[in-house]
């Protein structure tokens, strides 16, 4: 062989399995097809194989199960999977195995990028800000930072790498929040995923409150606040550093790629800022120390505030210069109980959440106008791919049969007519203020407790509810609002929507 020009050689071992199959894997799950015998018999499609997706979330998440079968059970072929993809750094992969009786082989593995997992997705949040065709500009962001995002959440639990978890994942081609990133970590800490699903919005599949979990938990609670608390305090410098950057990007003659570019880890800053404040209101124990009025208390002139605001494609105002604004002043009581985490701080962290976005919305003023006038055709432009779902589902296209959670958010007793004098929106856009602020109730089909949207309408006093099943029959009709509740008036069929039916 030598004489004939082969100068290296792959001997493998020829196995003769009784069981083999396909299994598409990552650390959160397993997705299975096997048959009896050799491999080729599926890839012929000479056999049709069993399937089943095991999950370490829960039954939500799994699908048949994988009885025993020549001596080989579920939780080997499990740990031997897992250990596949150990090896390779996480990455999911597409994994080709065999058992022969007496242990399992690997056969291939081929990493993945675009497969349809049994992953729960939501337009929850990410409706509320950005139009069901977002523009290319932001695509391109969203789909760069998605990867590098959950690195951030590492900090306070280094799991989040083993789960390797994009921040967005795509259905129909378009780009919506992955709750398995969230949720993978509830799970860990023992927290019940309705907590999470009230504050962000959407609905979730049930996972229970653990106490052992949530006690063990304990250390990676005080260091997530620890860590999300300082963050805060470093917000106001990296924004004038962004703030810089892109002047001299335009004073430079920046092209639309570049401006792209920059916007990209604009957009991996943004969320790690949000993240923090996130997890710093949701260790905020409530509002004990007062509710300071937000930037929502003066929008009267505010050309960088405006319906879809969080897409710089979205048409703006001619240039006028909004510089930055100072973090806001708290009491020296305040900063001693921010730094010493202490509890009651939920009105503060609102505060600095609202100063946070109208600073980003100014930055985001800026990058529109910055854009040249040759590239904006082509980065302006909607994305061709349309986010057509509402709500939460799977990822594999599954319908989810978890009920969206409705709640109060502003007390009040309104009558008028529905969609005319009390507005009826999909989701509460902040750069909606204006619209919200000359109605007389807002009531939105889907939201969160502590969306941007919510806080808004608890500034401005406005009578307001999240109630998913409002039938849209009923808009053009004369309904009431009570704290709440929602019903037909005036002879009109006593229907009616209440919060805790929702």
């Amino acid at each position: 062989m030598h004489n004939a020009g082969v100068e290296e050689v792959v001997v493998q071992r020829f196995i003769t399995p009784v069981l083999s199959g396909i299994a598409f894997v990552r650390h959160l799950s397993v997705e299975l097809e096997w048959v009896q015998g050799h491999l080729e018999l599926l890839a012929d499609g000479q056999a049709s194989p069993d399937r089943a997706i095991i999950s370490r979330l829960g039954a939500a998440w799994s699908s048949g199960n994988f009885k025993p079968s020549r001596g080989l059970t579920e939780e080997l072929l499990w740990d031997f999977l897992q250990g596949v993809l150990r090896v390779f750094h996480y990455v999911p992969g597409d994994v080709e195995w065999a058992w022969d009786g007496r242990q399992l082989w690997l056969l291939q593995y081929r990493p993945i990028s675009d497969y349809g997992w049994r992953r729960h997705l939501t337009a929850a949040n990410i409706a509320e800000i950005l139009p069901p065709q977002p523009s290319r500009l932001v695509e391109y962001a969203q789909r760069r930072a998605a990867g590098s995002i959950p690195a951030i959440m590492a900090r306070w639990d280094s799991r989040v790498l083993q789960d390797n978890e994009p921040f967005t994942a795509l259905f129909g081609a378009a780009s919506y929040i992955n709750n398995d990133l969230f949720l993978a970590r509830l799970a860990d800490w023992g927290i019940a995923s309705s907590h999470y699903a009230e504050e962000v919005g959407g609905a979730t599949p049930h996972l229970p409150w653990r106490p052992q979990r949530l006690v063990r938990s304990l250390p990676v609670f005080l260091r997530m606040q620890r860590v999300a608390r300082g963050h805060l305090l470093t917000l106001e410098k990296h924004l004038h550093r962004f703030d810089r950057e892109l002047h001299a990007l335009k004073a430079q003659g920046a092209d639309g790629q570049q401006l792209a570019d920059w916007f990209t880890r604009f957009y991996v800053f943004v969320v790690q800022g949000n993240l923090c404040i996130a997890t710093s209101l949701a260790s905020s124990g409530g509002d004990l120390l007062g509710r300071p009025p937000t930037a929502y208390d003066d929008l009267e002139d505010c050309p960088h505030r405006l319906p879809w605001e969080t897409d710089p494609a979205t048409p703006r105002p001619a240039f006028t210069d909004l510089p930055l604004q100072a973090f806001p002043t708290w009491p020296v009581f305040i900063r001693i109980a921010h730094r010493t985490g202490l509890p009651g701080m939920r009105g503060y962290y609102l505060q600095v959440r609202e100063w946070y976005r109208d600073n980003l919305m100014r930055l985001f003023f800026r990058l529109h106008h910055a854009m040249p006038i040759a590239d904006r055709a082509y980065w302006f432009a909607p994305h061709p791919d349309i986010r057509s779902r509402a709500g939460s589902f799977w990822q594999d296209g599954r319908e989810g049969t978890e009920q969206a959670t409705g709640f109060m958010i502003y007390p009040g007793q309104v009558q008028g007519i529905l969609g005319k004098d009390i507005l009826l929106e999909d989701t509460l856009d902040p750069g909606r203020h204006a619209h919200y602020q000359n109605a007389r109730a807002v009531i939105a089909r889907m939201g969160g407790r502590l969306s941007h949207g919510s806080t808004l309408l608890r500034e401005l006093r406005k009578p307001s509810a999240v109630l998913p099943n409002v039938d849209m029959a009923w808009v053009g009709r004369e309904v009431r609002y009570v704290d709440g509740e929602l019903k037909l008036v005036k002879g009109q069929a006593c229907n009616q929507i209440r919060v805790d039916k929702v």
